[in-house]
């Protein structure tokens, strides 16, 4: 049963699709090539994975994984399979209902997410490898995001709740 699905294309390979399935009662991530029909596992774990995004170059994808501590980002590399857990908070990182998953900067180099690590959901950035974590907003209004500017330079965002000031909001 798929659950979500993105599309692009990979480097020599033709387009290929990664999705979400529920196997065995959890959630993983797959990759599909439609020609030959050939469905690879990303994720082979006992939590809920979902929320996969391919980055700019189509090398790497960014999921969210159910983890011991909470939702985290994690990141595969389709070059060698190599997984690597990015985010290791106390409390949840969360795609909020209406809310992407872990955005990839157009470079491929930062990734935006959203997680309650100080108590509220707010916005931070952090490079690929998971360091320079960067709290974007501050403020508590339950935060939504966007997506980045062309030029990665800008974060566009929007609050929500009892008190929240209508409007997108820039933060750079």
């Amino acid at each position: 049963l798929g659950l979500g699905a993105t599309c692009a294309s990979s480097s020599g390979s033709g387009d290929r699709i990664v999705f979400v399935a529920t196997v065995d009662g959890d959630q993983e991530v797959f990759l599909v090539d439609p020609e030959t029909g050939k469905v690879t596992p990303i994720t082979d774990n006992k939590g809920q994975d979902f929320g996969p995004r391919w980055s700019p170059d189509r090398k790497q994808i960014v999921y969210l994984s159910e983890e011991p501590a909470g939702l985290q980002v994690n990141l595969v590399s389709l070059k060698d399979g190599s997984a690597a857990r990015l985010t290791r908070n106390v409390l949840t990182d969360l795609s909020l209902r209406g809310a992407p998953d872990p955005n990839w900067s157009p470079d491929g180099k930062r990734l935006a997410f959203i997680s309650q690590k100080d108590g509220n959901p707010e916005i931070y950035v952090m490079k690929t490898d998971g360091s320079g974590l960067i709290r974007i907003t501050s403020n508590a209004i339950e935060d939504r995001l966007g997506d980045w500017s062309p030029d990665g330079e800008w974060l566009v965002f929007y609050s929500v709740g009892p008190g929240a000031d209508p409007g997108l909001w820039l933060r750079n």
